[in-house]
């Protein structure tokens, strides 16, 4: 990413990047509580929803939530967000209990996500611990459905569900909610927290009545302004990496069954595994156009239309497993059971990392030299050669072109090697070979 200099002479100017960091630090700083302060009457509870969803937001990092916080570990500036918009619903009314999810992102010496966001709401907003369910095990969105669906006083099928999560977390976490049949009103923390702080940005009255987070009308003022520049990603390019890792995953989980239906299927439920398969049967899902000029698209997105999950997705990967849902009777649980039991012994052969960010586009973006992240993406190189292999030379899943996004940050270096990914047909496994075997001589 081109770094945005402001200002002539470049001693002691901020690059955009330098920028970001600083309102990163200034927000949470802003968010911090260092005593739980005393606040008005929590409203009654439970008028809008059983439960509230909250997503983490990784890594946990060493330090401290606050002056002579007891846990180990700190929350970046989205997960902290995340924390206070819940400490916001719940005051006032909106659900019964949270459920806090987010695993141990940052190792096994520091605290979960979920359990910082538990210290911040007990010990800085008041929230009692009986309102709060913790899920930390999981280490992803789907497992964090998965597991909220088993634990002990969790979430049953008629309970009345929100969902909280970063602004750019939002779109994922609506969708795969109406998978796994947790439909529900999804918020941002910047939707609620703008919505909470709007009397003092106007400056109507933010006497105590009005204020449930302890915050007075000049705090609520500067982070409103703080959130302002942080989600925009002209001027933020923390968030920008981070929302194109977002679409990537998103479209992972879309276009990939085999990184996450054996997750579905391991939820213990036959009668909820019933459910995401009615779900996945009507799912239809429509992807924007990538861009636009003067009315024609100039790189149609393969999802750039309105398309049928199980027919275009779903049914076609099944087959390849010898699964055909036609002959499956949902409404025998023997046969129910027996079909989870398969989909769980499918083998997660594609790399979750690609969907993390960790390497491929976003990675290279950090600067990292293309030798040390271009080996991990040969094998989905060979993944795909198999299984075009597999399908007589058809593109399926449209998984040539995610492949091929991976590997374009390495363009350059590659032509300077002599490998030129224009003379790559992505759809012909013999010319993918070619291209793995020029790769593994060059590393």
């Amino acid at each position: 990413m081109i770094e945005v200099k402001y200002g002539i002479p470049r001693e002691g100017v901020l690059t955009s990047s330098e920028r970001a960091q600083r309102i990163e630090e200034s927000l949470k700083k802003h968010l911090i509580k260092n005593q739980n302060l005393e606040m008005q009457k929590v409203v009654e509870q439970g008028s809008d929803a059983d439960f509230l969803i909250v997503y983490g937001q990784g890594p946990v990092t060493p330090g401290n939530l606050r002056e002579n916080s007891e846990v180990q570990g700190d929350l970046n500036v989205y997960c902290r967000l995340n924390a206070v918009a819940a400490a916001a619903i719940y005051r006032r009314g909106l659900t019964t209990k949270i459920i806090l999810t987010g695993g141990k992102t940052g190792g096994e010496d520091l605290d979960s996500e979920a359990g910082l966001m538990k210290d911040i709401l007990v010990n800085e907003y008041s929230i009692p611990i009986e309102a709060i369910v913790v899920e930390d095990a999981a280490k992803n969105t789907l497992q964090n459905y998965a597991n909220s669906l088993e634990m002990e006083g969790g979430i049953k099928s008629d309970s009345r569900v929100m969902h909280l999560a970063a602004p750019h977390h939002t779109a994922r976490v609506h969708m795969m909610a109406k998978i796994f049949g947790l439909d529900g009103p999804t918020f941002s923390s910047e939707q609620v927290l703008r919505a909470e702080f709007d009397s003092a940005i106007r400056g109507d009255d933010y006497s105590a009545e009005n204020n449930i987070l302890g915050f007075d009308a000049n705090q609520a003022r500067i982070i409103s302004q703080e959130m302002h520049i942080l989600f925009n990603a002209d001027d933020n390019p923390n968030f920008f990496q981070r929302a194109i890792a977002e679409n990537r995953w998103t479209e992972g989980l879309i276009l990939m069954p085999e990184y996450w239906i054996m997750q579905a299927s391991a939820v213990k439920d036959p009668e909820r595994f019933k459910i995401i398969l009615e779900n996945l049967q009507h799912f239809e899902e429509i992807l924007p156009l990538q861009e636009i000029e003067e009315g024609v698209e100039i790189h149609p997105h393969p999802l750039g239309r309105k398309f049928n999950y199980q027919e275009e997705v779903l049914n076609p990967f099944l087959q390849r497993y010898d699964i055909d849902l036609s002959q499956i009777d949902l409404g025998d649980t023997a046969q129910l059971q027996n079909l989870m039991d398969r989909l769980r012994m499918i083998p997660r052969n594609l790399s979750p990392n690609v969907w993390q960010g960790k390497y491929g586009s976003e990675y290279a973006l950090h600067g990292n030299p293309v030798e040390e992240w271009l080996p991990l993406i040969i094998p989905d190189i060979q993944i795909l050669i198999d299984g075009l292999r597999q399908t007589s030379g058809k593109a399926t899943l449209q998984r040539p072109e995610l492949v091929r996004q991976l590997i374009i940050p390495a363009d350059s270096w590659l032509a300077e090697r002599g490998i030129s990914l224009d003379q790559v047909n992505w759809n012909d496994p013999e010319s993918l070979n070619l291209l793995k075997d020029n790769i593994n001589k060059l590393i």
